[in-house]
């Protein structure tokens, strides 16, 4: 993730994970904040427990945290599913 532009320095990128189930339609998510930088690139990584059941699909999601606008950058999005070993 990259910030390109921010009209307010010092707020927080907040990143999240949102997985659906076929189980359920109920989903579950997991986020992180990042702090807004306009001269790092930020590698984000968010680590989701399924508890074993069947991903439907996952989309990423962002928001900036307080006011203010922010252009950012997300080059690719890949999601990897582990499965643990038994």
């Amino acid at each position: 993730m990259r910030v390109d532009s921010t009209t307010i320095a010092g707020r927080q990128l907040t990143a999240c994970a949102v997985a659906y189930f076929l189980d359920s339609q109920a989903p579950s998510s997991i986020c992180d904040s990042y702090p807004v930088d306009d001269d790092n690139v930020v590698n984000v990584y968010l680590s989701l427990d399924t508890q074993d059941r069947q991903l439907q699909y996952v989309f990423p999601q962002f928001s900036l945290n307080d006011t203010g606008t922010i252009e950012a950058t997300v080059d690719s999005v890949h999601y990897y599913v582990v499965q643990p070993q038994p």
